[in-house]
Parts: structure tokens; C-alpha cells; sequence
């Protein structure tokens, strides 16, 4: 899917655990999680096996909002998970070259980068690329933030609808809160993020496992919980997103090692109030915006790609000395 976007091969941008887990001498088990026993401290995974543990970290990611819609789990693509992705688009390929209408729901940074991407991979003049949003593009920056955006995807040709909600997808046509119908040969569901429907009977915030500073969950000190599957109990409107849980990786590995050293010296995860937000147009440019200021250049591409790449050869296995 990205081998012709702007620019990374399909196999660039993923980690293999598997070998990582080798490198730093971990056991590594591939499986999917059913339910949480945390009374009997164990896990049960699909296929029938189980685990006990002593001590248990949740990194279990997000889904996206909405796949209840009527017709979203038959025709549309998620975004989330990320691996389902980009095999399901990989597999409609020629589709991506030849169909002609193409939603993006989600006006989210996802669901911007996706339009962009997309736009990238087939710029036609056939090609009718809409995003759709319930509210206002990139809502969660500023409004010279989403006007800028909206800007970038209109010079691009790209359709944008906002104040709409998708009632019914069906497999050429998208019908809206409004009455609209959209056609469409291929969506791609880009809502925010969802907790997983697991039955893991700990607290929870609007579905997501509640921890403390330390990161562990609320009345269950011995389970820890990062990343878009937690909500934090001081901090609960901080978003779901990547920059956030980058900064819970540290203090999740001290604390992990200072409980099974029976320590009581457990550091506090504080979110930052802000961070730089880069979006990539797929044509070698990408969007930024931090503390209200917003542009659009190569040279913020550049800064991009190399946080990327840095941050995925640290976590590159082929490409690291000795544990």
C-alpha cells in the first residue's frame, strides 16, 4: 500500500517482534487475548491456552468508533488495527488504482493522513476522493490548524464534507445523517479511537481500563495498563495518541522492574500539555502545528521522516549491538 506514497516500502514501517523479543531475551508468545481472570491472575487467549502471571502489562491499542454502523463491518476498511490495514488494502490494490469514489470517514489525524495517502497513490483526474467528519477537520488543533488542512486537501483535489454522520454504508453508496448519499467503491474507517470489546472486569472510563499516575489500573496493583487501551485517573481527557504513550514507555519499564523487585519506588507518568503535530500529504510535504502556529513545507516532511525512522531502527532488531 505505501510503496508508491511518499515514501517507505510495505515492510519499512513495522517492527518485528518476534526477532526483538529474541534480541532482549524474552519469551514470545503470538496469540489473541480472550478475558482476564485477575483474581486468578491469568489470561486466556482464543485458541484455549492460558497464563498466569505475577505481574501484567495491558498494551493493547485501540479499534475505532463506529463499527456497529449498519454495513461498516461488511464494506469499509479500519484503520485500526493497523496490520489488518494494510493487508486489506494490499488485497484491493487494482480496486485503489480503478474505482473512482473513495471515502475517508474520520476527520481525524488518521483520517487526514489516509485522504492524502490515497490521493497519492492514484492522482487521476478520475479519482473523487471525499473525507468525511462529523466536526470540524483535525478538531482537536486549532481552527487556523484545520483551515490550513482543509486547504491542502482542496488544492489536491480532495472532496471534504463536515457536520455529517454516516447512517448506512452499503457497497457503492454512503448514506448521511443529512439525507446525502455518497457514492462510494471504497471506504476506509478512520474514526477515533475505541476501547476493545474484551471482558477484562477492571475499572474503566468510557470503556478504557483506568490507571493510576504509576500506571497501574485502579485497585489492581499488580496490572499495569499503556497506551490508547488506558485512561488516566488524573489526566482523563488526555487523547489517544502515540506521543502520549512514546512517554509512558520509560516509566512503565522502571515501575515493571520495581515491582518484581518488591520496591515501592514507582515513578508518576505526567502527560505533557503539548507536542508537535506532523501530517504527511504524501507528496513529500507534511503539515505542522505547535502552540497554534501552523505551516505547510518539504522541510517538515524531513523532520518527519527522520523521527520516524529513528524511532523504528531503535526498535529494529538486525540493527541493534548486543542486550
Amino acid at each position: 500500500y505505501q510503496r508508491r506514497v511518499h515514501g517507505y516500502p510495505d515492510t519499512q514501517p513495522r517492527t518485528d517482534l518476534a526477532l526483538l523479543a529474541q534480541w532482549a531475551g524474552v519469551r514470545f508468545v503470538a496469540g489473541t487475548l480472550a478475558r482476564l481472570d485477575a483474581q486468578a491472575r491469568t489470561i486466556f487467549l482464543e485458541d484455549g491456552r492460558r497464563f498466569t502471571y505475577d505481574i501484567l502489562s495491558l498494551n493493547l491499542g485501540s479499534t475505532v468508533r463506529g463499527l456497529e454502523t449498519a454495513g461498516v463491518a461488511d464494506y469499509a476498511i479500519a484503520t485500526r488495527p493497523i496490520g489488518r490495514l494494510l493487508a486489506a488494502l494490499n488485497a484491493r490494490a487494482d480496486e485503489c488504482r480503478t474505482e473512482h469514489h473513495i471515502v475517508v470517514v474520520g476527520g481525524g489525524a488518521a483520517g487526514i493522513e489516509m485522504a492524502f495517502a490515497l490521493h497519492a497513490r492514484r492522482p487521476t483526474a478520475s479519482s473523487r476522493i471525499t473525507l468525511l467528519s462529523s466536526g470540524p477537520i483535525w478538531g482537536e488543533r486549532s481552527a487556523r490548524a484545520g483551515s490550513i488542512v482543509r486547504h491542502e486537501l482542496h488544492k489536491r483535489g480532495i472532496n471534504v464534507v463536515c457536520g455529517d454522520r454516516v447512517m448506512e454504508l452499503q457497497a457503492d453508496q454512503i448514506r448521511l445523517q443529512s439525507g446525502e448519499v455518497l457514492p462510494c467503491n471504497l471506504c476506509v474507517w478512520a474514526t477515533g479511537p475505541a476501547p476493545h470489546p474484551l471482558p477484562l472486569n477492571l475499572p474503566t472510563l468510557d470503556g478504557f481500563v483506568v490507571v493510576e499516575n504509576t500506571l497501574q489500573v485502579v485497585g489492581h496493583p499488580s496490572i499495569f495498563a499503556v497506551g490508547d487501551c488506558c485512561a488516566l485517573k488524573h489526566h482523563p481527557d488526555t487523547p489517544k495518541s502515540g506521543v502520549y504513550a512514546v512517554r509512558m514507555g520509560p516509566i512503565l519499564a522502571h515501575n515493571l522492574m520495581q515491582r518484581l523487585t518488591h520496591s515501592a519506588d514507582l515513578k508518576s507518568y505526567t502527560p505533557q500539555s503539548g507536542f508537535l503535530s506532523l501530517l504527511m500529504t504524501g507528496d513529500g510535504a507534511a503539515i505542522g502545528c505547535l502552540h497554534g502556529v501552523v505551516c505547510c513545507n518539504r522541510l517538515l516532511w524531513a523532520l518527519k521522516d527522520l523521527i520516524d525512522r529513528r524511532w523504528m531502527d531503535a526498535y529494529n532488531a538486525t540493527l541493534l549491538g548486543e542486550p
